[in-house]
């Protein structure tokens, strides 16, 4: 963080304009304090020209920070009118941790001067959940998410589709089903990379906007399961003219585990390791060596994960075109991760080529001892047609050494981790329900659930060679339980009642007696 703090008497110029149109909204929900802006940064609040603060604790209210900021990488290659016939490599950054600058503006293109209709973050918290209207004053327009399809709004990771851009649009008369939220909390904005202005001194704009529109989700919970993790999705369009190729979605995630107030020193000496013992957790983590003030508080470990990425076509997979024909992909299906690596100050990625390649490098991060560490995400690349839209999520997780003591980052230690992120993937593909749950029991199966009535197991009507990710919710619409299962549930622990179970995206009716 030194590195960072000079750089940024570097910049300063650059900062006064942006931090004057930065909106940020703070989590306030679940056990990670947090913050986003509507400019691509999280984890990060400006505070006005080179003043800067990191957010990211855990657990909240304690000095213990994680993360100084992140935010979005997008790589793509892209032809340049009048140029050779090479696509150039182009990346645009939420987050540079070389300075902490976003190279992207709030609200959505069509707003045009009228950006302050999309351009700031919404906080739920802030709105009605009947009527979608404010709560608090200085909200300007209505809450912009709004259920189109009733059986849609049951699924967590496809529920960001129905932003509402038109700010006359967000209420009852056009949307009769009303506004949807998902978690205990959520923060919602948008922003694209098409003013050039907001891009850092010293840019090449050569062949700059890449011509991307974001919308941006963050959901958390005060479940207790769910309290330590939070989920980032990602709704990308391609609003240009120009088919993008060889894209890549990205996550970078400023590492400083270190101890309030001595933060300086502490980020000098965290590691980072991607979780190779299971690759298709798509997750790495982070923890502390613990030698400059933070051994004996109660430091554990941050994960950082991809949870889903879009899906290449069946007729050619080599053309690496991308499908548009379900709300969501199995992982299996998925394009999934190329890179997980871990830069460092003396390392980072410094032009356009060089942090293309770092996206797409292939590596997967092994530890390499402690230092000044980076997380950096690249997914697999894809072809990107003008007004094609795509999807990524990004899951944030906190957990204590398994093993008591201080985090030494081996299989045994970081078993709660991953534990975490095994039980909030299996959340995430499952129907997340809490909504319609009393609706979708009216029209479950029952006949297909046997025993039913049950009292120790029931049997899944479809039986597969491979576990199956459910969920089952009780008439209130809370998670009761979650899990794998190829064909028996153990139910012996659930009380008397009627349940929901959601698996394969289906749901079934059961009375456990």
């Amino acid at each position: 963080m030194k590195n960072f703090i000079l750089l940024m008497v570097l910049v300063v110029s650059v900062t006064v304009v942006v931090a004057d149109t930065v909106d940020t909204e703070k989590l306030t929900a679940g056990n990670i304090q947090f913050s986003t802006a509507n400019n691509g940064t999280v984890g990060f609040i400006w505070k006005g020209g080179a003043s800067f603060d990191g957010q990211t604790y855990w657990p909240r209210g304690s000095h213990n920070m994680y993360m100084f900021g992140g935010g979005i990488w997008f790589g793509a290659r892209k032809q340049i009118s009048g140029t050779s016939n090479t696509p150039k490599p182009l990346v645009i950054m939420g987050y540079n941790p070389n300075s902490g600058q976003s190279w992207l503006t709030p609200g959505a293109v069509a707003d045009g001067s009228n950006s302050n209709n999309t351009a700031n973050v919404y906080n739920s918290s802030k709105f009605s959940a009947d009527t979608g209207t404010p709560i608090v004053g200085t909200e300007v327009a209505n809450w912009p998410i709004w259920i189109t399809n009733p059986n849609e709004k049951t699924f967590l990771s496809a529920s960001n589709h129905r932003y509402e851009l038109d700010v006359d649009k967000r209420n009852k008369n056009y949307y009769s089903e009303g506004p949807l939220f998902v978690s205990s909390q959520d923060l919602v904005t948008v922003y694209n990379d098409n003013d050039l202005g907001n891009y850092e001194q010293g840019v090449s704009k050569s062949g700059y906007p890449i011509g991307v529109e974001i919308k941006q989700n963050i959901y958390a919970w005060n479940d207790k399961k769910f309290q330590d993790a939070l989920i980032i999705s990602y709704t990308i369009t391609n609003i240009s003219n120009d088919t993008l190729r060889d894209c890549s979605f990205g996550f970078v995630g400023d590492i400083d585990i270190a101890r309030k107030p001595y933060l300086s020193e502490g980020a000098t000496n965290d590691r980072v390791r991607f979780y190779n013992e299971d690759p298709s957790l798509n997750m790495g983590l982070a923890w502390t060596d613990t030698n400059n003030g933070e051994s004996g508080s109660n430091f554990g470990y941050i994960g950082i994960s991809v949870l889903e990425t879009p899906a290449y076509t069946f007729d050619n997979p080599t053309s690496k075109r991308l499908r548009n024909d379900k709300l969501i992909y199995k992982p299996k299906e998925q394009i999934g991760i190329s890179t997980y690596i871990g830069l460092t100050v003396e390392n980072d990625a410094m032009n356009d080529g060089d942090r293309y390649n770092r996206l797409l490098c292939g590596k997967m991060q092994s530890d390499e001892g402690p230092g000044d560490r980076r997380i950096l995400t690249g997914s697999a690349p894809f072809l990107f047609a003008p007004n094609e839209t795509c999807r990524f999520a990004v899951a944030l997780t906190f957990a204590l050494p398994s093993k008591g003591g201080e985090a030494d980052g081996s299989t045994e230690d970081v078993a709660d981790l991953v534990q975490l992120n095994k039980d909030l993937r299996t959340m995430y593909y499952a129907v997340y329900s809490s909504i319609l749950v009393n609706e979708r029991l009216k029209h479950s199966e029952t006949l297909n659930i046997f025993p039913n009535p049950a009292s120790e197991y029931i049997t899944l009507p479809e039986q597969s060679n491979t576990l199956s990710p459910y969920v089952i919710y009780d008439i209130c619409g809370s998670s009761v339980q979650t899990g794998e299962s190829m064909s028996k549930i153990d139910i012996s622990e659930l009380p008397t009642g009627v349940y929901l179970l959601f698996v394969d995206s289906k749901s079934y009716k059961f009375v456990k007696e």
